[in-house]
């Protein structure tokens, strides 16, 4: 405690990429018994993307973006182990960033404007419900 560093950090998209925790705190999402770290992202810039739509079983190949949030655990030793990504959308041009993120004993709920998607912690690849709010 008396001689405080970083021991690790990671660089998430490139140029255009925006997080809410920018501008609200409460958008972070961080427990550590549970080892658990969720950032709400869009991100860009990024390599294509290709990943298969639970909702619709198409295959979305996305262009460099990805709007939703990335799971994290921290390990004081070694850093940031990512655990995966919550993908919101398919459509980035009118896509409602995620605002919020909680969870409810294995079940993490990322949460948009657009969107609410329950997705267990230990499989974030596929999406156990997804709710519209449009």
């Amino acid at each position: 405690m008396s001689n405080p560093g970083a021991i690790d950090s990671i660089e998430l998209g490139g140029r255009g990429s925006e997080s809410a925790v920018f501008t609200d705190p409460k958008a972070f999402l961080f427990d550590q018994k549970k080892d658990l770290l969720v950032l709400p992202v869009y991100l860009r810039d990024l390599p294509e993307i290709v990943w298969t739509d639970p909702a619709s079983n198409r295959t979305v190949v996305q262009n460099g973006t990805l709007v939703g949030a990335y799971v994290s655990g921290i390990d004081p030793a070694r850093g940031f182990i990512g655990k995966g990504t919550v993908i919101h959308t398919e459509n980035t041009y009118s896509a409602s960033p995620v605002e919020r993120a909680l969870y409810i004993s294995d079940t993490l709920y990322t949460m948009s404007q657009d969107e609410i998607i329950a997705s267990d912690l230990d499989n974030l690849t596929s999406p156990l419900n997804r709710i519209s709010l449009k």
